[in-house]
């Protein structure tokens, strides 16, 4: 009989006992680090629930997207008339030739029926387009690409409507359509929703833009464009979009194959999104020669940081130009009322703020003739490398036409 065999056993069991523990107080370890994860998450950005970012209830008689997604389904455009479409929007209004001016006419009586529908958005202040935070359902109810064609549809008729001395009306049913649609796009949590929002109110900004420049409107059509502008936050919305990002509820599988091969799963991928997070509060100018390169097939945790800079990038062009947009109106409302531009912005504070996309402060300038100039420099430069190789449509220089006898009453 051998006499050591307890002791074996015992010395067995002490070490397999040492062992078990040693792997429990690692996964007691592991669970902590991810609650404490997922609670960092919930407090920094929101739920990890995919129902959490849903569309919120609104009723059909207060709901802007039901008329947006109607107009929508009846576009009719064909390649060749996206072609044009595309093209008039990035040629000032006085350069449209006949010929270019003929074939709009006969797009916008086409598309009519289309245009009619989505001007009975305009005024209206709430929007759900029915997602439940599932991605089975986002194409279906969300048709991204047909509104930002209705919503350059819209940016035609509204400049067109400016050049006609009997456009008003139209003027306003445009421009307050395009406003609608752009913040229906914008409230919704998916990220590409956002980003399809944000490229429709730079179109609407940029008719602002133009009504400016015309120096036709009215103190009373100053104040009621000034009303149209957006006031969605879109630094809350690239939180919620980032929040719902990791929910996991938009994303198709697709993008769940590639996430995992890159190894940006789980906790993984949300210590990512939490690191990426403030991205929105740090300008893309900030970066300075660094910027991050554009990647159009990411697959490293890297390859999307960039992809994530670049896109709060676009969030910050659009908090520019609604900036300028804000402060032009202001301004020249001023101008109307005491018959001339301040010699400075000294006494205006948002001006004095840094710019969310340079990081740089605003320029004014109030020229002898009476007409003034607020941009925000350097941005034009950036932008276009951002948006490289797209081309970059956003202006920002605003024009401010010296003040004098209103032309026309808009």
């Amino acid at each position: 009989m051998n006499l050591t065999t307890p002791k074996v056993v015992r010395s067995a069991g002490i070490t397999l006992t040492v062992v078990l523990a040693a792997l429990l107080v690692v996964r007691a370890n592991g669970n902590s680090q991810q609650i404490s994860l997922q609670s960092e998450f919930a407090e920094k950005l929101g739920p990890l629930d995919p129902a959490a970012y849903a569309s919120p209830v609104v009723p059909d008689e207060q709901n802007a997207a039901i008329w947006l997604r109607a107009g929508a389904a009846a576009l009719v455009l064909s390649k060749e008339d996206k072609d044009i479409v595309a093209d008039l929007g990035f040629i000032g209004l006085g350069e449209w030739s006949a010929e270019q001016q003929q074939e709009l006419h006969r797009i916008l009586v086409r598309n009519a029926p289309a245009l009619e529908v989505v001007h009975r958005a305009g005024g209206m202040k709430q929007s759900s387009y029915g997602l439940t935070g599932t991605e089975q359902e986002f194409k279906p109810n969300l048709p991204l690409l047909d509104l930002l064609w209705i919503q350059r549809l819209l940016d035609l008729e509204a400049r067109q409507a400016l050049k006609n001395s009997d456009g008003q009306d139209l003027f306003w049913q445009s421009a307050g359509a395009m406003a609608a649609i752009a913040a229906s796009l914008e409230r919704e949590a998916p990220l590409i929703s956002q980003l399809v929002g944000i490229a429709a109110e730079k179109i609407f900004l940029e008719v602002v833009r133009e009504a400016i420049d015309t120096g036709a409107l009215d103190k009373s059509a100053l104040v009621r464009l000034d009303g149209m502008l957006l006031d969605v936050d879109l630094r809350a919305a690239w939180r919620r979009s980032l929040a719902s990002e990791g929910a996991g509820g938009w994303t198709p599988e697709s993008n769940r194959k590639w996430l995992q091969g890159a190894g940006l799963t789980g906790d993984t991928r949300l210590r990512l999104i939490l690191d990426v997070a403030g991205t929105i509060d740090r300008p893309f100018g900030a970066f300075g020669k660094g910027l991050p390169e554009a990647v159009s097939d990411p697959k490293t945790a890297g390859d999307l940081r960039a992809t994530f800079a670049r896109a709060a990038g676009r969030y910050q062009t659009v908090m520019t130009v609604r900036r300028l947009a804000r402060l032009s109106l202001g301004l020249r409302r001023q101008a109307q009322e005491t018959g001339t531009y301040p010699d400075s912005l000294a006494g205006v504070p948002p001006a004095s703020r840094s710019d969310p996309f340079t990081g740089t402060t605003l320029e004014y300038e109030r020229r002898t003739d009476g007409s003034a100039r607020l941009t925000a420099p350097g941005a034009s430069a950036l932008a276009d490398a951002l948006y490289k190789p797209v081309k970059n449509f956003s202006r920002f220089t605003w024009e401010l036409p010296a003040p004098g006898k209103v032309v026309a009453k808009r």
